[in-house]
């Protein structure tokens, strides 16, 4: 399904990277990418951007290019929001089994708004965090899934990020990015939500603060 659906994304700055599908790359491609992607991010933080950060986000960039993807996914991007090997991933999937509802949403343990502003109509914003381990240390993950559905299918935005920092920087630029995201069906015609019951739409509420901001 994902090869005949499209994702059409406006990027909301230079420090958004498109992550390609690494089984279009063989080596010498995938390296390439890195270091042109590497290249673009000494130029938009101009001066601010050290040599000393080289080495971490090449190989930052190279276990995204390499990582695996849901097999729904449409479109898979990083946001670079600071001078910095630190990133949120952000990927447009088409849903499979997921809630659709609210409170179904809130049963899995997420916070659930309305989203009003999306080129894709009327969504649902779930923000959740846990806690896990790494490297012997105590980390927080942060994700934000924002849901557009039919009766038939879903199109999900998921923003996730290992730092509230970071996660909050990224969430701060989505009014941007889901303002311009379209969704294509493999007939050509745009996929567009349907209103979410119980949930009528407030033109006035088209952001809120949330406490995981």
């Amino acid at each position: 399904m994902p090869e005949t659906w499209q994702a059409e994304i406006a990027q909301p700055s230079e420090r958004w990277i498109w992550v390609p599908n690494a089984g279009e790359f063989d080596a010498a491609d995938a390296e390439r990418w890195v270091e042109d992607v590497l290249a673009t991010l000494r130029d938009t933080w101009n001066g601010e951007w050290t040599d000393e950060v080289d080495p971490d986000a090449r190989a930052l960039l190279a276990h995204h290019l390499a990582g695996d993807l849901h097999p729904g996914t449409l479109a898979s991007m990083l946001h670079w929001p600071l001078p910095a090997p630190v990133v949120s991933r952000v990927r447009v999937v088409l849903g499979g089994g997921e809630p659709t509802s609210p409170e179904e949403w809130r049963q899995q343990g997420f916070d659930v708004d309305e989203y009003a502003g999306a080129a894709l109509g009327p969504g649902l914003r779930c923000l959740a965090s846990r806690t896990g381990e790494v490297d012997g240390e105590t980390v927080e993950f942060l994700t934000g899934i924002f849901v557009f559905s039919t009766q038939e299918i879903s199109v999900m935005v998921v923003v996730e990020a290992g730092a509230p920092e970071i996660f909050g920087l990224t969430i701060a630029d989505m009014p941007l990015f889901l303002a311009e995201l379209e969704v294509e069906r493999p007939d050509g015609t745009p996929f567009s939500a349907e209103p979410i019951p119980g949930m009528p739409s407030d033109p006035f509420d088209v952001w809120e603060d949330s406490s995981f901001v």
